[in-house]
């Protein structure tokens, strides 16, 4: 019987062992459960952070599309006014050509004028002397 009592109180204090080491076993266990559980923790907040962030670049990437749409647009309307102000400054070209021709053209008609008057009175007294002297 005492024989029977050492090997059972041998095989309890060598479970009593294993225990232990299965308890700190199970604590180092648990600590990396925790840490573990952290880390999964984190993660999905990064996750969500990410799904924040990717709804947040596709709304920028549209307002950012909408933008260039807008430049576009100005770019155009700016090239077409360039072309207005083009068409306005070859006009005003033609116009002062123009100008510059009709003051030339009067300036002749003016010098046409005089000498025609000139020629008009010098005849006109070689006529009266003629008849001057055609009475005499």
């Amino acid at each position: 019987f005492s024989l029977q009592h050492q090997t059972l109180t041998a095989e309890i204090a060598s479970l009593q062992e294993r225990l232990a080491a299965l308890d700190i076993q199970n604590s180092e266990l648990s600590g990396q459960v925790a840490a573990t559980t952290q880390e999964v923790a984190t993660a999905a907040l990064w996750r969500d952070r990410l799904v924040l962030a990717s709804s947040e670049n596709d709304e920028l990437r549209q307002r950012l599309d909408e933008h260039l749409e807008h430049l576009g647009a100005l770019e155009s309307a700016g090239d077409k006014i360039r072309d207005l102000e083009n068409m306005h400054s070859v006009s005003q070209q033609g116009q002062l050509q123009l100008q510059a021709r009709l003051a030339d053209a009067a300036h002749q008609v003016a010098t046409l004028s005089q000498q025609l008057d000139a020629e008009v009175t010098e005849k006109s007294e070689a006529l009266q002397r003629s008849d001057e002297l055609q009475r005499t």
